[in-house]
C-alpha cells in the first residue's frame, strides 16, 4: 500500500546495527526496579540489619563487658545470614514477578528481540542491572572500609564481608524472581568492596609489594578458572543456580576461616594521631590514577576481541586466543613482579610498567597488521600487571599507616568506578565512530595515567613524604 510505503518504511529496522544496543534495556530495567516503593523500603530495612550488626561489634570492641550480654560468635553471623536470606525472599515477592516476566506479560520482549536488538543484546541489558547493583554496593563498602577496620579489626571485617557475600550468593541461588537476584548482586558487591579494600590494606601494611603482586596474581588465576568452571557446569546441563550454590559454599567457608583466625589479623598500633577520613590532594591524585588504570585494563580486555574480529578481520578463534593471552600475561606479570620487586624497587617497577603500557597501547593503535596489534595487547597485559598491586603497596609509605587504611578503600572504590566508566565510554565512542577508536583511547588514557602518577610523586615530595624506593 502507498501509505505503508510512504509512512512506515522507517520502522522496518533495515538500518545497520549499532555497536551498543543493550543500554536502553538496562536503563528501563533500573527505572522499573527503583520505582517500586515496597522494593526500596525492604532494601533499606535489609541494610538496617547490617548497620545494626556493625554498631553491635563496635560497642563490644570498645566496651568488652558488653560482650557478656551481646556476644560476638558464630551464632551471631549465622543469625545475620538467616535474616538476610529472609529479606531477600521478601524482596523477591514484593519486587513482583521479575523484570523478564514483566517483559513477557506486556509483550515488550517481542519488541526487544526484533531488529535492531538481538537476544544477546537483551541478555547483556539485563546483566547491566546486576552490574549496576554490584558496583553501587562495592563503591559504598570500599569507601567505608577505613572506618570499619578501626571499629571491627581486620579479621572481623573480613569475616563479616564473607558472610554478607554468602548471603548475596544464597539470594541469587534461591530467589524466585529477578528482583531478588538484583538484591543479591548488591550484597555481593558490598562484600567484595569490604574484602578487597580490607585485604589489600592489610597486605600492604604487613607483607609488602611482593605479597601484593602474588595476591593479585591469584585474582588472575581465579578470573581464568571461574569462567571455565561455569562453562563446564552449563555444558553438563546443570542449572545456573548451581554456580551460585557453589559460590555460597565457598564464601561460607571463607567466613568461617576468617572468623576462626580473627586474632591473627592484627593491625599495627597507631604511632601517629588518628587521621581524618577525608581525602587529601595526594589521595585524590592516587584515586584518579587507579580510576584510569583499571579503565585501561578493563577496556583492553573487553573491547579487543570486537576490535580484532569486527574491524581488523581476525578470525574469532585467533582473537579469542589473543584475548586469553592478554589475561594470562596479566597474571604471569604479577608473579614475575613478585619475584623481582625487591631487586628493582617500587619506583623502578612502576616506571618500567608504565613505559611498557605506553608501548603496548601504541602498538594496538598503530597495528599495520593484525598480529602487531595482538602482540601490543599481550605487551599491554604484561606491563599493566604490576601497577595496581605496587601502587597499593606504596600507599602506607606515602601517607602513613593510619591514613592508608582509609585511602586504600578510596582507591579501590575509584578503581571499580573506572572499570565501569571507561569501557562504557569506549562503547559510546565506538557507536558514534568505529571500534578503531579503542586504540587511541587506550593511548590517551595511558598518557593521563603517567601524568597523574608523576604529579602524585611531585606532590608527595613537596609534602616531605618518604620517597618511594
Amino acid at each position: 500500500m502507498p501509505i505503508y510505503e510512504q509512512t512506515y518504511r522507517r520502522y522496518e529496522a533495515r538500518g545497520p546495527l549499532r555497536t551498543v544496543r543493550s543500554w536502553p534495556i538496562t536503563r528501563e530495567a533500573l527505572r522499573l526496579v527503583l520505582s517500586r516503593r515496597a522494593f526500596l523500603g525492604l532494601l533499606l530495612v535489609g541494610w538496617a540489619q547490617f548497620f545494626v550488626r556493625v554498631i553491635h561489634v563496635y560497642v563490644v570492641t570498645r566496651f568488652p563487658e558488653a560482650g557478656r550480654v551481646l556476644p560476638i560468635d558464630g551464632r551471631m553471623f549465622g543469625q545475620f545470614l538467616g535474616i538476610q536470606t529472609l529479606f531477600t525472599l521478601l524482596l523477591s515477592i514484593f519486587g513482583g514477578a521479575g523484570l523478564i516476566a514483566s517483559d513477557l506479560r506486556t509483550g515488550a520482549i517481542l519488541v526487544y528481540l526484533s531488529r535492531p536488538l538481538t537476544r544477546r543484546d537483551y541478555v547483556i541489558g539485563k546483566l547491566g542491572v546486576l552490574l549496576a547493583s554490584y558496583t553501587a554496593g562495592y563503591l559504598v563498602a570500599s569507601v567505608a572500609t577505613g572506618r570499619l577496620t578501626r571499629a571491627l579489626g581486620t579479621g572481623r571485617l573480613l569475616a563479616a564481608g564473607a558472610t554478607v557475600s554468602a548471603a548475596g550468593f544464597a539470594a541469587c541461588a534461591l530467589s524466585p524472581a529477578w528482583a531478588g537476584v538484583v538484591a543479591g548482586s548488591g550484597l555481593v558487591g558490598t562484600a567484595a568492596g569490604v574484602i578487597d579494600a580490607g585485604l589489600n590494606a592489610y597486605v600492604a601494611e604487613h607483607l609488602g609489594v611482593r605479597a601484593l603482586n602474588g595476591l593479585h596474581a591469584c585474582f588472575g588465576v581465579g578470573a581464568t578458572l571461574g569462567p571455565l568452571l561455569v562453562t563446564g557446569l552449563l555444558h553438563a546441563d546443570a542449572s545456573w543456580r548451581v554456580v551460585y550454590v557453589l559460590l555460597f559454599a565457598f564464601e561460607a567457608g571463607l567466613a568461617i576461616a576468617f572468623f576462626s583466625t580473627r586474632a591473627v589479623w592484627t593491625t599495627s598500633p597507631a604511632t601517629e594521631p588518628a587521621a581524618p577520613d577525608r581525602p587529601t590532594v595526594l589521595v585524590v591524585l592516587a584515586m584518579l590514577v587507579f580510576f584510569v588504570y583499571v579503565g585501561i585494563e578493563a577496556s583492553a580486555g573487553q573491547w579487543s576481541y570486537s576490535l580484532f574480529t569486527e574491524q581488523r578481520g581476525m578470525s574469532t578463534g585467533a582473537a579469542g586466543i589473543w584475548v586469553g593471552a592478554y589475561w594470562a600475561c596479566l597474571t604471569a606479570g604479577r608473579l614475575l613482579a613478585g619475584l623481582v620487586a625487591h631487586r628493582v624497587g617500587s619506583r623502578g617497577l612502576l616506571n618500567s610498567s608504565m613505559t611498557g603500557t605506553a608501548v603496548g597501547t601504541a602498538l594496538i593503535w598503530w597495528s599495520p597488521a593484525p598480529v602487531v596489534g595482538a602482540l601490543g595487547l599481550a605487551v599491554t597485559g604484561l606491563s599493566l600487571a604490576a601497577i595496581f598491586p605496587t601502587l597499593i603497596a606504596i600507599t602506607p609509605t606515602r601517607l602513613g599507616v593510619e591514613r592508608a587504611r582509609s585511602a586504600i578503600g578510596y582507591q579501590v572504590a575509584a578503581a571499580a568506578l573506572g572499570g565501569a566508566v571507561v569501557p562504557g565510554l569506549a562503547g559510546v565512542l565506538a557507536a558514534h565512530w568505529s571500534l578503531e577508536v579503542v586504540g587511541p583511547l587506550l593511548v590517551v588514557a595511558t598518557g593521563v595515567m603517567i601524568f597523574l602518577h608523576a604529579t602524585a610523586q611531585r606532590v608527595s615530595a613537596r609534602l616531605s613524604a618518604p620517597p618511594v624506593l
